[in-house]
């Protein structure tokens, strides 16, 4: 339960609770509690239920059964809901005949490109601070790491027409 005590160590300091204020939402003494953090107990399923509550996220993450957890989701969606965008953009782009239109959609697809970049290093990012992630996780970031660095360097914007 390495993966469990860290997990939960780590989400109890980023929502700011102490040791003794854990204990108190899950029913035990603060040393009953450190126990679990430290890997010297597992906790029995009564207590097991209640972290997800307690943490706000699924038992699957804290097990480490999952290595994404609820903000990793949200920045997924964040990313996909840019991408999709920036497709969009593209598309107008690609029928516009007006040349201000185009500007603007140009200036927007920057912007949205930019946006996209942020969200992935914030992923990338966020997803190296997650304790005990698997080796394939790693790899996927690593693997994101590059391809960004790629993009940005190789796939030019959209010309800009004047």
């Amino acid at each position: 339960m390495e993966v469990f005590s860290q997990r939960v160590k780590w989400l109890r300091e980023q929502h700011g609770y102490t040791q003794k204020k854990m204990a108190e939402l899950l029913g035990m003494t603060q040393s009953g509690y450190a126990k679990i953090e430290y890997g010297e107990r597992e906790p029995n399923l009564e207590t097991l239920v209640k972290f997800p509550k307690i943490l706000h996220e699924p038992l699957d993450f804290l097990l480490g059964l999952n290595d994404t957890d609820k903000k990793c989701r949200e920045l997924e969606i964040r990313l996909i809901m840019a991408l999709e965008y920036a497709l969009k953009i593209d598309d107008k782009f690609n029928k516009a005949t007006d040349i201000v239109e185009k500007n603007e959609l140009f200036d927007l697809r920057a912007y949205v490109n930019g946006l996209a970049i942020k969200i992935e290093e914030e992923y990338i990012e966020y997803g190296r601070s997650i304790p005990c992630i698997s080796q394939n996780f790693s790899a996927n970031l690593s693997k994101r790491e590059q391809t960004k660095n790629f993009e940005d360097k190789e796939i030019p914007p959209i010309p800009k027409v004047y």
